[in-house]
């Protein structure tokens, strides 16, 4: 068996790993901004902490990654599926998730979405859902207060 990729804490901005497999693949703190994930294997990647803004997600397979704090404002993650994937404290600003399988409730309270998030309409409407993204706005606003 081999060794898992380890690419933690790089610099990959832009980067294009479209259709590639990275499952299991060590991507802690990594900076994936604006990276071509297009159909890429992420199943049990560690993604913690990782910079996802703004990255092309579409139709990735994100089963059971971990991506606890990682930042994927303004991902698209049209048709990637996100079964078991752990979103902790993961942003969501912006994010397109509207067609992403698998996805549910309790990930999205768990995730940081706003208003911009577009979710599937059945978790949009659902009132855990949409107590958190009230929940993230107030924060949100008072620390922009704050600053």
């Amino acid at each position: 068996m081999a060794a898992p990729l380890l690419l933690d804490r790089l610099h990959l901005a832009g980067a294009r790993f479209a259709e590639a497999n990275l499952a299991a693949a060590q991507l802690d703190g990594t900076d994936l901004t604006g990276a071509w994930l297009f159909g890429t294997i992420l199943v049990g990647t560690q993604l913690n902490g990782a910079d996802l803004t703004g990255a092309n997600l579409r139709l990735a397979q994100l089963h059971k990654a971990r991506l606890n704090i990682a930042h994927l404002d303004g991902a698209d993650l049209t048709h990637a599926w996100l079964e078991e994937a752990d979103l902790t404290d993961a942003d969501l600003e912006g994010a397109d998730m509207s067609t992403a399988f698998k996805l549910t409730a309790d990930q999205v309270v768990a995730a940081r979405p706003d208003s911009t998030t577009r979710l599937p309409d059945a978790l949009a409407a659902d009132p855990a859902v949409t107590a958190r993204i009230t929940q993230v706005q107030a924060h949100n606003q008072a620390s922009r207060r704050r600053s």
